[in-house]
């Protein structure tokens, strides 16, 4: 499959290829970075919400949430895992916990996402983090690269 830098440069819309990932993959590495920029790498579920274009992540109150509300620049990794039409895709973003209303919903999103694991994701000490889609590389396995930078936030990435 050939990827059309394009359609990346060019969309108003998160582009189809990087869509089947957020859609259909399930573990993502998060990597976050405290203060002094000290790195921290997670095998983490995930779950894509379109309503709002946000990835949605719950883990404990220790040291990944501790970095996120540090420094809240996230990088996270997806990656399809097909042999031929593999694809790994790279995301930018900045991280926010959701609080009130917003942790109840994606909260459930994300137990209904993954119920074999539902319980793991309730609790005090369990935060619900997202974070909206700045920039986005995708791979394919033929090393073709592409890129995306989300229109919403372009001007806020080039300050």
């Amino acid at each position: 499959m050939l990827l059309d830098r394009r359609e990346f440069s060019d969309s108003q819309s998160i582009p189809h290829h990087v869509l089947f990932l957020l859609e259909n993959c399930s573990l993502s590495f998060l990597a976050t970075a405290d203060k002094e920029c000290k790195p921290e790498q997670s095998l983490m579920f995930f779950t894509w919400c379109p309503q709002d274009q946000v990835v949605i992540f719950v883990t404990p109150k220790e040291v990944k949430y501790r970095n996120m509300t540090e420094n809240s620049n996230i990088c996270v990794l997806l990656h399809s895992f097909e042999g031929l039409a593999s694809t790994v895709a790279a995301f930018d973003g900045v991280a926010q916990t959701a609080n009130g209303e917003e942790d109840r919903r994606y909260r459930e999103l994300h137990s209904v996402k993954h119920p074999k694991y539902a319980s793991a994701f309730q609790g005090e000490d369990k935060a619900v983090v997202y974070f909206e889609i700045n920039k986005a590389r995708l791979v394919t396995v033929k090393g073709e690269i592409c890129y995306w930078v989300n229109p919403l936030n372009a001007e806020a990435l080039n300050n």
